[in-house]
């Protein structure tokens, strides 16, 4: 049997843009038949899209110690102080 390549490999897709440059949609163009109809397998039964973070937060970010300096010094609640009341 001959390997074959992955249906990512088979298939690539393509941002269709309007003529201000705002993306429309997208098409994927496939090898074959049979690699279409795949792909329209994977699409009917789920599509997943994801955010990716630019910047992954690592022990030694700045982000991380403002975290943690906030969280290791908890703000003393201010007390309420008597208040004398008239009863006259």
């Amino acid at each position: 049997m001959i390997d074959q390549k992955p249906l990512e490999e088979r298939c690539r897709m393509t941002i269709v843009r309007d003529a201000e440059g705002k993306p429309r949609h997208f098409e994927i163009e496939c090898d074959t038949k049979k690699d279409r109809d795949e792909m329209t397998t994977v699409f009917e039964h789920e599509a997943i899209i994801r955010v990716k973070p630019h910047l992954a937060i690592s022990e030694e970010s700045p982000v991380t110690e403002l975290v943690a300096e906030s969280v290791a010094e908890p703000v003393a609640e201010p007390v309420a102080e008597p208040v004398a009341v008239d009863q006259t």
